[in-house]
């Protein structure tokens, strides 16, 4: 074993490495300037810990593809944080199709999800982190579902085709 001498004089003299430590302790405690610098040190930690911290990201509004409204969008973490799962689980989920990919993604490649969409998918991802069904049955549950939400408009279906004026014919 490899130790550093002062790690070989501290084990094999107990007593004076207490008694080292003791007269480190008083000199530290009666110095003024290093005192100072501690106050000014844990001042500035906690002004930092109060700036640190996740900024809550503000939802954002998309127009729909196809209608031109202005509807509100959650973005990747705040859906990972309301669903209860990780943000590489979504995008899991979504490349074996086990929900519906119904998303905004900008130019810089944030993923943006409908508001409406997440507060539709929080049942299934409840039962699916109770472990109440299993993955299959998860994903059958939503697809069954999803037709039925975007025919009553519950959910803005964001890769819907927009529907041709002159049924296809050309002019």
């Amino acid at each position: 074993m490899s130790n550093s001498r002062f790690l070989r004089w501290k084990n094999s003299n107990p007593e004076s490495y207490a008694r080292a430590l003791e007269r480190r302790k008083k000199r530290y405690a009666d110095d003024e300037v290093f005192a100072e610098r501690r106050r000014e040190a844990v001042r500035k930690s906690v002004r930092n810990k109060k700036k640190r911290g996740p900024k809550p990201l503000k939802p954002r509004l998309f127009p729909h593809p196809c209608t031109g409204e202005m509807i509100e969008h959650w973005s990747v973490g705040v859906c990972a944080d309301f669903w209860g799962v990780s943000k590489r689980q979504i995008a899991n989920l979504e490349a074996k199709g086990s929900i519906p990919i119904n998303r905004h993604v900008t130019s810089s490649g944030r993923r943006w999800w409908p508001a409406a969409y997440a507060k539709w998918l929080k049942p299934f991802f409840d039962l699916r982190t109770s472990r109440e069904i299993s993955a299959k049955e998860f994903s059958r549950r939503v697809w069954d579902g999803w037709p039925e939400a975007v025919a009553f408009g519950i959910v803005p279906n964001l890769n819907a085709e927009v529907e041709d004026d002159n049924n296809g014919e050309g002019n």
